[in-house]
């Protein structure tokens, strides 16, 4: 966020910046450094106060007008510095408070500059400083919903992204694109299996998201969602209709925000019903619910701990189910973690997941472990890269005839978007790549996808 706004708003009386009592009284070093900040040159200021500081280093009085001198030069994080270490001397000091409040507004951290101008309204109500606390606070408020790189995404839809502007309660997004894929089936090169491979596929996705409550519009400390999510792919040759997919999701979850001590969180608790058809044919539905909890125990840092159990039930159980059923339940658990850099210019991420399969079939009974990384990157001229790597181990557990049966997997995606005509609609440039290797041969496949869409979102 650029809050100009607070640094303009804050350069009245700069002898408040020195202390609330009359210039008068100030020590006669401590005039000398108020007539040179009155004089308006922050080069100045600062070597006065170095000055200072030099002869008494834990002088508040220096520190604070050197951190001013600093934030008009627009040296932010040096003068949030010197002003934490202000108020580390100086615990009670309304004046540090302000202007460390009007230092972390203009850096970006909205959350406890609002924080802090609280304090300063509480500590000192007929000050000054809570006079221009008023002045701010509206303004600041309400961008607390805006500048969340986490805490404005729909989870029950993965697709969602909330859209520039005020929070909305409704979220809509639509993504039409074109794929190559050159194994549709995801089939080894040695199968016997008879059909192409390769295919062009034009994709369909959407997702719907309402949220009849939310913090950032009403006052209880929990928000309900409902969800709808769909996605539907239709392949361009007509040899390849029993891959063409229609999927649907219906969800709901329970938020609540909050702080733990000082650390913002977000914890949810969500249920989702899944129905997918494959080739205009029932494949399989599943019932599931969803635990999150998220912690942002830096600016720029949130952990992100997950677990899930999903009860499948498929269509394509055999005479022997009781080896080759994949009907049963499927948990997930996993932490990310994810960092936020350059006023969100790059965000990395990265994760571990355990995954585990408890089926009727002992054909399907696995274990697995699965790693992956992320990075985010804001290019010139409003591009967007996009890259991530996953590996996953997958160890199934009861395989027979070889009880040794260990797959692994990689994948590798890359994507550049860039929106046009206005920052709801862009256009997106995608690549995926996919290798499996098996101790049995006919689990062994590569795969590439590349695709060409456009994507909505409201």
């Amino acid at each position: 966020m650029h809050c100009s706004r607070l640094l303009h708003l804050g350069s009245f009386a700069l002898l408040l910046a020195l202390a609330s009592p009359l210039q008068a009284e100030l020590s006669p070093a401590h005039q000398r450094l108020a007539a040179t900040m009155n004089a308006g040159d922050p080069d100045q200021t600062i070597l006065a106060a170095d000055a200072l500081l030099s002869q008494q280093p834990q002088d508040v009085t220096a520190l604070r007008a050197k951190a001013i001198a600093l934030m008009e030069k627009e040296q932010l994080p040096e003068a949030i510095a010197l002003l934490r270490q202000a108020l580390k001397i100086d615990p009670d000091s309304v004046a540090c408070r302000y202007y460390l409040a009007e230092a972390l507004g203009t850096n970006g951290d909205v959350a406890e500059s609002v924080r802090l101008l609280d304090e300063v309204k509480l500590r000192a109500p007929d000050s000054e400083y809570a006079r221009r606390a008023d002045v701010v606070l509206p303004e600041l408020r309400p961008m607390l919903a805006e500048i969340s790189p986490f805490y404005d995404t729909s989870l029950g839809s993965n697709m969602i992204e909330s859209p520039a502007g005020a929070e909305r309660r409704f979220k809509a997004q639509l993504r039409l694109a074109m794929e190559y894929d050159d194994n549709v089936a995801a089939r080894a090169s040695n199968s016997p299996l008879t059909g192409p491979e390769a295919s062009g596929r034009v994709l369909l996705g959407w997702a719907l998201d309402y949220t009849p409550l939310h913090q950032a519009l009403d006052s209880g400390p929990f928000s309900l969602g409902l969800t709808l999510d769909g996605y539907q792919s239709w392949h361009e040759r007509q040899a390849l209709n029993d891959f063409d997919v229609n999927q649907n999701i219906v969800g709901a979850y329970l938020d609540r925000q909050g702080k733990l001590d000082t650390l913002p969180y977000r914890a949810r608790l969500s249920g989702n019903w899944e129905y997918t058809e494959v080739g205009n044919e029932f494949f399989n539905h599943a019932v599931g619910f969803k635990t999150l909890f998220d912690l942002q125990w830096k600016p720029w840092a949130m952990t992100s701990l997950h677990y899930g159990l999903d009860d499948k039930d498929f269509n394509d159980d055999t005479a022997t189910p009781g080896t080759f059923s994949r009907d049963g339940t499927y948990q997930t658990a996993g932490v990310d973690q994810y960092f936020y850099l350059c006023e969100n210019r790059l965000i990395l991420g990265l994760g571990y997941a355990y995954r585990w399969a408890d089926t009727r079939g002992t054909q399907f009974e696995t274990s697995a472990h699965s790693v992956n990384t992320s990075v985010q990157v804001s290019l010139p001229w409003k591009l967007t890269w996009r890259g991530a790597l996953s590996y996953s181990s997958e160890d199934f557990t009861q395989y027979t005839p070889d009880p040794q049966r260990l797959d692994n997997a990689w994948m590798v995606s890359t994507s550049l978007s860039r929106p046009i005509f206005n920052e709801n609609l862009s256009v997106e440039l995608s690549y995926h790549y996919f290798i499996a290797d098996s101790s049995v041969a006919f689990a062994e496949y590569q795969r590439h996808i590349v695709g060409l869409g456009l994507r909505y979102r409201y």
